[in-house]
């Protein structure tokens, strides 16, 4: 992902960010639990039962890394690309 160091980067990245939360909210909670869930029904083992409960357990903490990389998006919008917009408006006006 190229960025500009801009506001308009900053904002982009932020997005592109978003979207990238939004695609792993999907695949690790709908595809990759739908996957597991079928395997479930299908493998019975001591090992199998281990791995389930490997991958609950990781389950578990999807929603925390979705909501990092959400929040991240969020500075990046509301800091950084807010902090590059006053330091274009004061290069503007001292050029301008």
């Amino acid at each position: 992902m190229a960025m500009t160091f801009s506001s308009q980067g900053c904002r982009q990245a932020a997005n592109d960010l978003n979207k990238s939360a939004n695609t792993l909210d999907s695949i690790l909670n709908d595809n990759l639990t739908g996957i597991i869930a079928r395997v479930k029904n299908t493998y019975r083992s001591e090992t199998a039962d281990e791995l389930y409960a490997a991958f609950d357990k990781m389950k578990a903490r999807f929603p925390d890394f979705i909501k990092s990389v959400t929040d991240c998006s969020i500075y990046l919008t509301e800091t950084v690309a807010k902090a590059y917009e006053e330091l274009e408006s004061t290069a503007s006006s001292k050029i301008g």
